[in-house]
């Protein structure tokens, strides 16, 4: 097994083995690791002549092989298993043309292990999911409501903005005490609004508000029953009462005394009935008149619409035969499948989703769960097709924008305790149990994700009790179960309104252990991950490494959980870090970081609630602070007391000492349990809430909760008004004259840049770059050197180096919408050296050139920063090649640089004037081309 080998360190960073090899001082030191960015691959690092050369080794696809990549031979061998590569080029160095002999392999540092209790595990349950249960009020209606409004609402309706008024007018009605009294009436209302109000303005075959009139003999049933049975109970008691009068000889005294005995008895009845006919004789009056105007303006939205249809060629996958016709009619709202004859209205569309795998394939999902796979010529053509669709949704849709979502999350240390039967109050928002500040209120969250750890309870049961907790608090609102993933006792659950169940796909699961060695569960993440709309979204609930001295312990889980949770894997950014493949990315757990502070001191500041001033001692804040760890995240501000270690039962008291078989443990009361935020530029988060709660006691843990407003990146969709010009000219590309990256490393790699978007088909990927590798000052290189190289990387790519990027919709306001997300690799090896994210929304206004600066990471650490000036224009923007002279560049990068280092470009280069070496001087020879050169070096000497 590679693992036990003395070369394989698993998973370290490339600056870690850089660092690692660096220090060694020894040439033909090396080791091996995985790949940052490539799943299933292992790199080779080695060091020679004081640069560290890394080489690809790629699992086949095959079976148990391995292929070795090389910068200067492009052929590639075959071997069984990584052992036999490492042992092959030990003995054959010169057969593939490595840049030395693996002499001295460098062994990982033998870590201290981990010795954690055994905790009970629970067995895993099956995801569960729910559907939309049916609204069974409706059931209970007429069979000919229900298929009057069965028929409306699955019929084409052209006036979605007048529903939507409806909608609105209806919303802030109040109808509480409607609801319980006739819930059935109150659904059908709900129905009506949404469906078939439209066909009554319309005033179509069916004849006036026909629908309406079907409604109020609805609600009138009862009504009229109950005065036929009134009248019947009448008529027996005149006849009772007429015979016994009879039979008395009393017929003269009744009529004589008739007129003020029915005056009495219809005082209570007489008032009901005039009431009922004023405001049916007011209702009729009302809706005859707005539902005239309404008409009106129907006639004139509906000449706004698209009025022509549209056809599309296409396959689809499953059936035999050639090419399908797809015809969109905007208009009517259909969507008809060739010579099948099969027609969707847009209401049946449950959603569309673009296959990123394959950019030219689409799937439609339907209400009825049926899907079928669409494949297009051409990304643009599926692209013009989803825009169509989604246009004609967009225009004819019930529903308003989901703009922002609430997004309610807790984690809870459940201490191995089985839970109470009843924790509704685990979804507080506010109230006496709890500490902290919220604005909240009982407010229904669209999205609850409770995370846990040491849970004593199955996943079933857990996700059972969450629901009953959930509908005793909300009973108005029902929610769904997205997703759960249990990993021993750490468990995520995450549920969602019922209203927005329609937009959830993609849902994705992943685990992580990093118990001892990485085998055991007791330790590590679970996660569920979705798309909400076009947003998408991550759930992680994580146990970290206990003990205040293991700190650096806790920072390498995290690393660890990031590379391995495999989320995001259907997307085009999945070589990304776990961060940037999500636009929001909700973190909790047990992160176990401890306050470095006296047991005393803390207990004093908690007794004046001096939360701030425990803040300075708290190693995550301080971590990240540092970036080592958590890198861009956010957390709201703490004004709670440390939510670990209380004592059993109560929360008045901290226990400071903890009783272990290997020895008593001394816990200082700390913010262990914690809940951050990381969400992509450009898209708003505010933390409504971050509290601690009170309410449930045995464990040693109290639950924290964290509560937020998070914006959604809403669905471009395309309208009639939008510049035509911009719709249809091929030549509006996005244009990058310039750019020029700095990367801290002591590799002698060529680098290139590679773009990654939703708005581009395929990745575009820039030539190899000249470059220096100059001496800097670590104070003025702009970014922290974490470790003892002196080297950085200054590459440079001028108008020819730097592909025009072609967007699928050349539309500013497409491509105002997204992100061009970049990574600066390796020429030959492919591996990432850094990545960043560029904002698109301020640099499309116009065809003016706009510069931009991208911080470079990778894993949480800070490796560089890549500058240049981009725009979306039709003509190609001419720039100097005198780089060095260009306002972007800073004077610092050039000013510590040695004469010599100016006329060098090879990677080779030495600052202190020493000559290259071999392999230095061979790539000098093979790419550096005079013509190019010149304009480089041009622009240093001009500096």
């Amino acid at each position: 097994m590679a693992e036990k080998e003395a070369w394989y360190h698993h998973s370290i960073s490339r600056k870690e083995a850089e660092q690692k090899l660096y220090h060694s001082e020894k040439d033909g030191a090396f080791l091996v690791r995985k790949s940052d960015t490539v799943p299933g691959a292992y790199v080779l690092s080695l060091h020679v002549d004081r640069f560290i050369h890394h080489y690809r080794i790629r699992l086949d696809t095959g079976g148990f092989y391995v292929t070795v990549n090389s910068r200067t031979n492009l052929n590639s061998m075959k071997f069984e298993s990584l052992f036999s590569v490492i042992n092959y080029l030990m003995q054959n160095p010169n057969k593939i043309n490595l840049a030395g002999p693996l002499l001295h392999p460098i062994s990982p540092e033998k870590e201290e292990e981990d010795f954690y209790e055994e905790e009970s595990t629970t067995e895993d349950e099956d995801d569960m999911s729910s559907d939309d249960e049916q609204d069974e009020t409706i059931k209970q209606c007429p069979s000919e409501l229900r298929l009057s409004l069965k028929k409306r609402s699955s019929t084409h309706h052209s006036g979605n903005r007048t529903l939507r008024i409806f909608q609105d007018v209806f919303e802030s009605l109040d109808t509480t005490a409607l609801d319980e009294a006739d819930p059935s009436f109150i659904a059908l209302i709900r129905r009506y609004v949404q469906t078939s109000a439209f066909w009554d303005i319309q005033k179509d075959d069916s004849g006036g508000t026909g629908c309406l009139e079907r409604l109020v003999d609805y609600s009138c049933r009862d009504l009229l029953t109950q005065l036929r049975l009134f009248n019947q109970k009448m008529e027996f008691l005149d006849k009772l009462v007429s015979g016994i009068a009879k039979g008395n000889l009393l017929e003269a005294s009744l009529r004589e005394e008739g007129a003020p005995v029915k005056e009495e008895l219809l005082d209570s009845i007489d008032p009901a009935l005039v009431e009922c006919s004023r405001v049916s004789t007011r209702m009729n009056n009302k809706i005859n008149s707005v539902f005239r105007h309404l008409s009106r303006s129907i006639q004139v939205s509906e000449e706004c619409l698209i009025n022509d249809t549209k056809t599309f060629e296409a396959k689809e996958e499953g059936l035999r035969g050639g090419k399908i016709q797809l015809s969109v009619d905007p208009r009517r709202g259909i969507i008809s499948f060739g010579k099948s004859g099969h027609e969707y209205f847009h209401q049946q569309i449950k959603r569309l989703e673009k296959n990123y795998k394959d950019p030219n394939k689409m799937t439609m999902i339907f209400m009825d769960k049926k899907k079928r796979d669409i494949v297009f010529d051409d990304t643009r053509t599926r692209e013009e097709f989803f825009q169509t669709v989604s246009q004609i949704k967009h225009i004819h849709k019930s529903e308003k924008d989901v703009k922002t979502v609430s997004v309610f999350c807790c984690t809870w240390n459940m201490g191995e305790v089985e839970p109470v039967n009843d924790i509704i109050h685990l979804f507080d928002d506010a109230g006496d149990h709890i500490s902290g500040f919220s604005h909240q209120g009982r407010i229904a969250h669209d999205i609850y994700a409770i995370g846990s750890q040491e849970a004593n309870i199955t996943e079933k049961d857990w996700v059972n009790l969450i629901k009953r907790a959930l509908s005793h608090r909300h009973p108005a609102v029902q929610y769904n179960l997205v997703g759960s993933q249990t990993l021993a006792g750490i468990r995520i659950v995450v549920l969602v309104k019922s209203d927005h169940i329609n937009k959830i796909s993609n849902p994705e699961y992943s685990v992580v252990k990093t118990g001892v060695g990485g085998m055991v569960g007791n330790k590590g993440a679970v996660a569920v991950s979705f798309a909400f709309g076009s947003t998408n979204m991550a759930f992680v609930s994580c146990h970290l490494a206990a003990r205040a001295e293991r700190k650096l312990k806790r920072n390498q889980m995290y690393q660890d959980i990031s590379r391995q949770l495999n989320l995001g894997k259907k997307s085009k950014f999945s070589s990304f870090d776990l961060p940037l493949r999500f636009d929001h990315l909700f973190w909790m757990g047990d992160l176990n970081y401890r306050l470095d502070c006296e047991y005393r001191e803390v207990l004093e500041r908690i007794k004046v609630s001096d939360y701030n001033g425990l803040m300075k001692y708290d190693q995550l804040k301080s971590q990240q602070t540092h970036g080592n760890v958590f890198y861009d995240f956010k957390e709201g501000e703490i004004n709670f007391p440390p939510s670990y270690r209380y004592k059993r039962g109560s929360r008045d008291d901290y226990v400071y000492i903890k009783y272990k078989t290997t020895g008593n443990v001394h816990n200082v009361p700390s913010y262990c349990d914690r809940v951050l935020l990381h969400s992509l530029p450009q898209l708003k988060q505010t933390q409504t809430g971050y509290f601690c709660n009170l309410a449930y006691k045995a464990s040693d843990h109290a639950p924290v909760i964290a509560t937020y407003q998070v914006s959604t990146r809403l669905q471009y969709v395309s309208s009639k008004n939008t510049d035509t010009e911009n719709e249809s000219d091929d030549s509006l590309k996005i244009r990058f004259p310039i750019l020029q990256a700095k990367i801290k490393t002591n590799s002698p790699d060529r680098f290139c840049v590679k773009f990654f978007s939703y708005l581009l088909e395929g990745t575009p990927t820039s030539k190899p770059a000249p470059r220096v590798l100059a001496e800097y000052d670590d104070e003025l290189s702009g970014f922290p050197v974490q470790y003892g190289l002196s080297k950085c990387d200054v590459s440079y790519w001028g108008m020819g180096d730097i592909p025009e990027l072609e967007p699928i919709l050349p539309n500013r306001d497409y491509i105002s919408n997204d992100y061009i997300f970049i990574q600066v690799v390796s020429h030959g090896s492919e591996e990432c050296y850094g990545q960043g994210i560029l904002t698109m929304q301020d640099k499309v206004k116009s065809d003016t050139v706009q510069p931009f600066s991208v911080l470079l990471r990778l894993h949480d650490e800070v490796c560089g920063e890549l500058r240049g000036k981009v725009c979306l224009s039709r003509n190609p923007v001419l720039e100097s090649r005198s780089l060095f002279s260009d306002q972007l560049v800073n004077p610092d990068w050039s000013s510590s640089m040695q004469p010599s280092t100016r006329n060098l470009a090879s990677p080779g280069g030495r600052s202190s004037g020493s000559s290259s070496s071999p392999r230095s001087q061979h790539w000098s020879n093979e790419y550096n081309d005079d013509v190019m050169m010149r304009g480089y070096t041009q622009g240093f000497s001009q500096s």
